[in-house]
């Protein structure tokens, strides 16, 4: 015989609860599944926790970027060109090119492309736009031989 843990009585030892409180003498699984429940709960809340905070720090640095771009290409599109179409159509086939830096108003920037051979010299200069459009002018022998004009891509 062994006292109940609960209210003192004499119960058998092989007994499996007192019969006179009802106190249970089974050790329970179930506090030990409950507790480990509990830890598996609080360590899915923190990976839901974990992967929402990551979501939402990449959601705020692509709306940055995203902020960004537009704000570049806001500011180009206030910036004045440097070239117009209406220049352009003034340049002429066979004007030197300080009369196109005189129509346009800017020096050009100089292409990497250019050629020269015993009996003429090509050069190619450029007057980008903030916008992105472009005014090429071909020079042979100092001389416009072509010119084109691309739109704003």
């Amino acid at each position: 015989m062994k006292p109940c843990p609960s209210c003192g009585a004499e119960i058998h030892e092989e007994a499996r609860g007192c019969r006179y409180c009802g106190y249970s003498l089974v050790p329970t699984v179930v506090s030990r599944d409950l507790a480990s429940e509990g830890r598996s709960r609080n360590i899915g809340l923190a990976v839901f926790f974990g992967v929402l905070a990551v979501v939402l720090i990449g959601v705020a640095v692509l709306g940055f970027l995203i902020f960004r771009v537009a704000l570049k290409q806001a500011e180009r599109e206030r910036l004045p060109p440097i070239a117009s179409y209406a220049e352009y159509e003034q340049i002429q086939t066979g004007q030197s090119y300080a009369e196109v830096v005189e129509i346009v108003g800017a020096q050009g920037q100089p292409f990497e492309w250019s050629r020269d051979s015993a009996d003429r010299t090509e050069q190619l200069f450029r007057w980008v736009n903030p916008d992105r459009s472009t005014l090429s002018v071909w020079f042979e022998n100092g001389k416009v031989a072509h010119k084109q004009w691309d739109k704003r891509r």
